[in-house]
């Protein structure tokens, strides 16, 4: 549908007015009942198109995606074996902080101060830190420890401690891509197409023989994460760019390749963990 003349001047006027209030932080620029007084609303909706195309872009929070991929994988952490290993690793936390003989002990054979930290329901990376401390302790002595307080049943088994360790070595990038992107001193956005592309790579090689205990837990990884960045995959090229109109174009905007170009840090070093062919990172 073409706008009628009263509506394209309007329209231009309106574009102006936006273009003056993002300058000026005036909201009130637009509140003049005579730029909308001759306006239908089948005028109205073009010129809401008209405005849309002509938005300031605003992206998608990237520390919150990631969060809901890391989601779809805990998810995921529900089979028998891998609930009695977290069930282990929770008592045996509890124990250090509710009983003091324990702690004492603990403290005896690991150093003065050295602790376990609580995991927190409203933060992932708690679980990380909670199940990388019990990973970084010495198996033998900290079963010593468990035999002679009687609490053998806590002992970690030789296939559990496997699986704590491809638990913690499968969660820890997506806990240094967290800290990368909350930075507080630099551009965080130039880090996105680096830390998504690594991540999907990372996976892919997970998924290719490196895991052996949560495979379950890597393949969800790597589909919430091609599905919740899909735009982003498809303009670099990963993925098959869809034209269903259900799409969802998030991270699909150009801008995250400039900016990644633009920052020294990352320029095209990132083209190294793409999975495509010559050809196409030479396109990119």
């Amino acid at each position: 549908m073409c706008c009628s003349e009263s509506t394209t001047q309007v329209v231009a006027l309106v574009l102006q007015r936006v273009s003056c209030t993002l300058d000026e932080a005036d909201d009130g620029v637009l509140n003049d009942d005579t730029l909308w007084s001759h306006i239908n609303n089948d005028d109205a909706v073009d010129i809401n198109q008209v405005i849309d195309r002509h938005c300031i872009m605003r992206l998608a929070c990237f520390c919150h995606t990631l969060q809901l991929v890391i989601k779809d994988g805990l998810l995921k952490l529900n089979t028998p074996p891998i609930r009695s290993l977290t069930a282990k690793c929770s008592k045996l936390c509890n124990m250090v902080h509710k009983s003091a003989l324990f702690r004492d002990a603990f403290e005896s054979i690991f150093g003065v101060g050295r602790s376990l930290p609580k995991t927190n329901d409203t933060r992932w990376n708690s679980i990380l830190n909670h199940l990388s401390s019990i990973a970084n302790l010495d198996q033998a002595q900290l079963g010593n420890l468990l035999r002679d307080q009687n609490q053998s049943s806590l002992i970690i088994t030789t296939k559990e401690f496997a699986m704590l360790t491809e638990l913690v070595e499968l969660l820890q990038p997506f806990a240094e891509a967290t800290d990368l992107t909350q930075g507080e001193s630099y551009a965080t956005v130039s880090c996105v197409v680096p830390c998504v592309v690594a991540l999907d790579n990372f996976l892919i090689n997970m998924l290719n023989g490196r895991a052996v205990h949560h495979v379950i837990i890597a393949r969800a990884l790597h589909e919430s994460l091609r599905r919740r960045f899909r735009g982003l995959f498809e303009r670099i090229q990963i993925l098959p760019s869809q034209t269903s109109s259900s799409d969802d174009f998030t991270y699909n905007a150009m801008l995250y390749l400039i900016a990644t170009f633009l920052d020294a840090n990352y320029g095209l070093l990132w083209l190294e963990d793409h999975p495509g062919l010559v050809n196409v990172k030479q396109c990119l």
